[in-house]
């Protein structure tokens, strides 16, 4: 590898020569800005190739310029922590070596910066190749060796609101810790307004340019900060909803705004010149951050670029339609990037993304904001066909993504320019990986974006050790579905349960689609939405979950609200795996503009092209739907069902709360393969449906079906259809806290066979009999999990009941391959856990000094000074930073003192300055000691 790096190291240096004059190597460890750490005593400039050597170690210690920084094996480059500093480059940081730009146990402490700016011309944005590969031109941070990055810690990153904001108001109130949050920080507020009324489902320029006049995510700074409320700087523009919401139907509904802090003391960013309207993605061209493989790039490797980025700021990052070019991107580390953490991070105005994780296993993502990144998904697990060694292995946890831009409009259909577009950009794009946990995150899309959360196509990695779970992740305001799933890879998906999404003030709360993806929902809630949960063919799921449509006031379209809408698909059904949808509430539908009721439960209807295939069982064009529901709870001045014209014959509905099985209303005399086993004389018209209604009790509870023909004429295999009714489980838990260590109590509200208790989604505890309780001291590791310890934890239950559903012989894809099917199960609510216990109890600072300590201290220094100035001339010469620094410090007490002055009114503003000058005195007091005792 040493060979490697040193050789790709040289090739660039003979690839962009620069002037002998230009080139500025390492000769001793030391400060940047002292000439003795620099062969023949030259601090580098602007125009320099600059190469720190093995075995030595420069310290930034102010403005350090220079075109291009090598870091070779061995070598590092380190920020100050106690002045501060920033490396201005013209194009690549490679870093062969050490890149420090603080570190967990060494972090750059709140007062001071540690910022990597690259500044680029147009020329060399222009100039950018992007691709698998190192490529000089494609300016940025290139890791190789080591770079790790730990700013100013804070508790959390982003929380809910947990008090309304009304406009005008100066001050909100967050449901967690908040008081360590920077005075002067800029905060993203998100916005809880309705969206206006679409004029189609979406993905149009004019549907965007409709939702563009909507109300955004609002921006703001802090003045102060104190426990869980922060005191802005300048009232607020728009409301942001920060209590639950009372349904006079539904209850209280959890939909509530977010704030998340942009400023960090560490950055990375770059400075474009001439770089015309952010607003426009097409003028984001970028610096990129990469951990590169120990393999070109183009294989996956089994190490590489290595280091935890905690706590920094990534600001005008990412090159727009750069494949590969990306805000930050882990690449091909495979097994190298297990363990890695990404915590505290925050991205703004990106060009391309925010992070994308490719073929990199065991990485954290934690706690992380994203705004307005641009060109397509912000967050996006990236997997190559057919590559057995990626295991996968990601926890995204708790983060933040708000207003991501997909790939413009007008380059869409260009692929030359890399980018998602449409449903596929995605907050998160998160299906590709089969072992990951995707727990307690949030994507807020202002309005004017397209899709939340995306599972796409092509799901490929099973090799993993972490349980696949998604569990308590929201998203609101989005052009096209809060979340998004579209998998054709059957029989290849795997099933997953995903637990407690919200979805509110989009197109469709949840589109699941494509066609018999295994997709179970549980305890969901959809607020506001056109269409609260949309499903294409069969399959589908639904269960314990609140829907609530945009309401009776809201604006009015050409289709009414739906809160459950099945269309049909082109692929077709097995007959033993049906949509089903149980304990659901479903109220508060949107009328048409013509005056139809909003529908909870309906199809899609017309009729088949092809007359033919009306009476065909499947066709690949218009395949029959089948439905079981129950225990549905449907809300006033709403259509409750809409059966009607299906669009094949065969279709039927298992009506368990009416007790009936409903078909085509033609169907009274059958000619479909199904109606001839289903309808009985006792069948009548079901004007509630409009549909043929057969009683169930004039049907055996299990109906033995033979003699159906596949579309080709071919036999389908003889099978029972199983009509009677059961209830899946249905549990609570409850969490008692004592320390960090938590009783768990679940309580069976239903008949149930096992529990199992979870914590992200590893089971702690399975139980078969009362008393239903265990215990877990959460801040210790989750038995069997190989990830870093994290900041935030999911608690949740899980219930069965001895049934198994959905299975059978395939008769499409997978034909004749036994699908062994779901043990039933129930979920309990999600309990998250945050920092503030798994981190312990956030203490309030200690008192500052007063003003007058202050001065006795400094006045203490100078007299210790003058006298070291009149006996050690010639230590004050090799010291005379140390003067300097008095003069900061003094001039820092300055500033103290006139923010104390202001105390009255804005106390906690002064004590963050002092808190500047301590920190800047004991550096002074570390100088003396020094002075007197030696290094």
């Amino acid at each position: 590898m040493i060979w490697r790096s040193l050789g790709v190291a040289v090739w660039l240096l003979l690839a962009c020569p620069l002037p002998a004059w230009a080139q500025a190597v390492s000769a001793h460890s030391g400060l940047w800005s002292d000439p003795a750490t620099w062969a023949g005593r030259t601090i580098p400039d602007q125009f320099s190739a600059t190469t720190i050597t093995p075995g030595l170690t420069v310290e930034c210690d102010g403005t350090c310029l220079s075109w291009d920084v090598t870091i070779q094996p061995g070598g590092m480059l380190r920020h100050s922590r106690t002045v501060p500093s920033l490396i201005a480059l013209r194009c690549n940081l490679l870093d062969y070596g050490y890149y420090d730009q603080g570190t967990e146990i060494d972090p750059i402490p709140w007062g001071i910066t540690a910022n990597l700016n690259i500044h680029l011309t147009q020329a060399q944005a222009a100039a950018f190749v992007g691709g698998a590969i190192f490529r000089p031109t494609d300016c940025g941070v290139w890791n190789f060796g080591r770079w790790d990055a730990c700013g100013g810690a804070v508790t959390r990153t982003w929380g809910e609101l947990d008090a309304d904001a009304p406009v005008g108001a100066t001050s909100l109130t967050v449901a967690g810790y908040v008081g360590d949050w920077p005075v002067g920080g800029m905060v993203v507020v998100t916005t809880t307004a309705p969206p206006p009324p679409l004029p189609s489902p979406a993905g149009t320029g004019a549907v965007r340019t409709a939702r563009a006049t909507s109300e955004h995510a609002e921006y703001a700074t802090i003045a102060a900060a104190s426990g869980s409320t922060l005191t802005l700087s300048a009232p607020l523009l728009h409301a942001h909803q920060g209590t639950d919401v009372a349904d006079p139907e539904a209850g209280m509904l959890h939909l509530r705004g977010a704030v998340g802090l942009i400023t960090r003391n560490v950055t990375v960013s770059t400075t474009l010149d001439d770089l015309g309207d952010i607003a426009d993605v097409r003028n984001r061209h970028f610096a990129h951050a990469i951990f590169m493989p120990n393999t070109d790039g183009t294989t996956v490797g089994t190490g590489g670029g290595t280091g935890n980025l905690q706590y920094l700021a990534f600001v005008r990052m990412g090159d727009y339609g750069k494949t590969g070019d990306y805000a930050l991107h882990y690449h091909r580390l495979g097994e190298g990037g297990r363990g890695l953490i990404l915590r505290g991070a925050s991205f703004y105005q990106t060009g391309f993304r925010c992070v994308n994780p490719h073929e990199s296993n065991g990485l954290t993502f934690e706690d992380d904001v994203c705004v307005q990144s641009g060109g397509g998904s912000a967050f996006f697990q990236q997997v190559d066909g057919g590559n057995a060694s990626h295991f996968g292995d990601l926890a995204l946890i708790h983060n933040l993504v708000v207003e991501n831009l997909p790939k413009h409009e007008l380059d869409e259909s260009n692929q030359a320019i890399a980018g998602e577009h449409h449903e596929l950009a995605a907050a998160f794009w998160g299906g590709a990986i089969h072992h990951s946990m995707v727990l307690g995150n949030r994507a807020d899309g202002g309005n004017a974006t397209e899709t939340g959360f995306f599972w796409q196509d092509a799901q490929e990695s099973r090799a993993g050790t972490v349980p696949q779970v998604y569990a308590a992740n929201t998203a609101s305001g989005f052009l096209r579905s809060a979340f998004y799933v579209w998998t054709n890879q059957i029989p290849n998906a795997l099933f997953e349960d995903i637990v407690q999404s919200t979805a509110w003030h989009s197109t469709d709360g949840f589109l699941h689609g494509a066609y018999h993806a295994p997709i179970y929902l549980y305890n969901s809630l959809f607020a506001g939405n056109h269409n609260g949960y949309q499903h294409y063919t069969n399959g589908g799921y639904l269960q314990d979950s609140v829907i609530v449509g945009r309401g009776s006031s809201a604006p009015r379209i050409a289709q009414p609200d739906y809160g459950i809408n099945i269309k049909r698909g082109n692929l077709p059904p097995e007959l033993w795996y049906p949509s089903r949808f149980f304990r659901n509430v479903i109220v508060g539908l949107t009328p048409s503009n013509t005056g139809a009721f909003g529908i909870g439960i309906g199809q899609e209807q017309g009729v088949c092209p092809d007359p033919a295939e009306d009476v065909r069982l499947e066709t690949g064009s218009c395949d029959s739907l089948f439905v079981r529901m129950a225990a549905t709870t449907f809300g006033a001045n709403l259509r409750p069902l809409q059966f009607g014209a299906s669009r094949n014959a065969d279709t039927y509905w298992i009506d368990w709360d009416r007790g009936r099985l409903l078909m085509r209303a033609d169907q009274a005399t059958p000619t479909s393969q199904l109606a001839p086993f289903l309808v009985t004389p006792a069948a009548t018209y079901q004007a509630d449906a409009d549909a043929v209604g057969t009683p169930l009790a004039s049907l055996p509870s299990a109906v033995a079906v033979t003699g159906l023909l596949h579309q080709n004429g071919t036999a389908y295999r003889a099978f029972t259809l199983d009509l009677s009714a059961h209830m899946p489980p249905k549990i609570s838990l409850q969490v008692a806290l004592a320390g960090t260590v938590a009783a768990l109590t679940a309580t069976p509200l239903t008949p149930v066979t096992q529990i199992e208790i979870l914590r992200d989604g590893y089971v702690l505890c399975t139980l078969a009999a009362a008393p239903w309780t265990c215990s877990s001291d959460l801040a210790q590791p989750i038995p069997g999990d190989i990830m870093p310890p994290r900041h935030y934890t999911y608690l949740m239950a899980r219930a069965f009941n001895g049934t198994t559903i959905n299975s059978g012989y395939g008769e499409f894809k997978g034909v004749g391959l036994f699908d062994a099917g779901l043990a039933e199960r129930g979920y309990s609510a999600v309990t998250e856990i945050g920092p503030e216990v798994l981190l312990g109890t956030v203490s309030p600072p200690p008192p500052d000094p007063t003003l007058d300590e202050l001065r006795a201290q400094v006045a203490a220094l100078q007299a210790q000074l003058a006298q070291l100035a009149a006996s050690q001339t010639s230590l004050q010469a090799d010291n005379v930073s140390l003067t300097q620094r008095l003069a900061e410090a003094s001039a820092l007490l300055a500033a103290s003192e006139q923010a104390r002055l202001q105390a009255e009114q804005a106390r906690d503003l002064a004590m963050a300055e002092k808190a500047a000058i301590l920190a800047q005195l004991d550096a002074v007091i570390a100088q003396l000691h020094v002075i007197r005792n030696g290094p």
